[in-house]
């Protein structure tokens, strides 16, 4: 449908007078029936009943009249959103967030950015290793963090943010509550959940197979959220990165010999700077003090 013809329909039923909604919209009252009479054409139906002097609405018109506001009101919401955006009145700022990434770390560096620039959306979009590339290249996101290398695409610029160490998560009741570190082989004779998008998922995998542990799962998720409140409810255990803890009451332990650390890093394509605010948001993350905030 016309999204013009939309809104002089609109705007006509807020009167039930042609005349007067002509005037309103700075048409002629031939070109506003003209208008609508089209858009009873493409509904398939008549709007409007005139009789005599009095016009009212169909029962088409009526149930019309109710979803095209609707329709009218989001279109004119676009648009200001539209306007305001070329204009530079609502910079934007599309980040994609690597899904096992936690966001404890990331709120006081948002925060003090934000202090600087409320101005400014910043807009976080999850998403899987294997689709950030893609985001990236094709100018969906402005950067993205990253738990892991996303490919050898050499159009990446990567910039290490911190490194954060890989623990042992489970219910409070759980044996390992006893201990202060638990040992990947310990781990493996639990029932395991399974963290899909999990970055050393082969590595665990592998060393599993090679010392001839045969890992039973008791589920498995993409949604770290589920993962996690299965492991806090008893189901079974499950390695994490321990900033991507965001369950509360579950407990966590460092993992022994294995020392399995992850390294977060700030990924952009070369030249991907090509705004006042953009370039500031990549220098902040670049220069912000990471380690304090572990």
């Amino acid at each position: 449908m016309d999204i013009r013809r939309i809104r002089y329909f609109v705007a006509f039923c807020e009167t039930l007078n042609f005349s007067e909604a002509a005037r309103q919209l700075g048409l002629s009252q031939p070109a506003l029936s003209k208008a609508i009479r089209k858009l009873e054409d493409e509904i398939g139906g008549p709007l409007i009943r005139r009789e005599g002097l009095k016009t009212h609405l169909t029962h088409l018109g009526r149930l019309m009249h109710e979803q095209l506001q609707k329709v009218d009101a989001i279109t004119l919401q676009a648009e200001l959103a539209a306007k305001r955006l070329v204009n530079g009145d609502m910079p934007q700022i599309q980040i994609a967030v690597m899904c096992t990434i936690g966001p404890s770390r990331f709120c006081a560096f948002l925060q003090q950015w934000r202090k600087k620039h409320p101005e400014v959306e910043i807009v976080l979009r999850n998403a899987d290793r294997d689709k950030i590339g893609d985001m990236l290249l094709s100018g969906y996101v402005d950067c993205a963090l990253v738990g892991a290398p996303l490919s050898n695409e050499p159009r990446f610029k990567y910039t290490e943010l911190f490194k954060e160490d890989m623990v042992v998560a489970f219910s409070p009741e759980h044996r390992f509550s006893r201990l202060n570190t638990v040992d990947l082989e310990q781990i493996m004779q639990e029932p395991y959940l399974d963290r899909l998008n999990c970055e050393f998922r082969d590595t665990f995998m592998t060393e599993s197979a090679q010392v001839g542990h045969e890992i039973q799962f008791a589920a498995r998720s993409e949604r770290e959220d589920w993962i996690q409140t299965l492991a806090r409810g008893g189901l079974g255990v499950t390695i994490l990165p321990i900033g991507s803890v965001i369950v509360e009451g579950l407990e966590t332990r460092p993992i022994g010999a294995a020392a399995l650390r992850r390294t977060v890093s700030l990924a952009a394509p070369f030249g991907r700077e090509d705004t006042v605010h953009l370039r500031s948001l990549l220098s902040a993350l670049r220069r912000f003090d990471w380690k304090s905030k572990a």
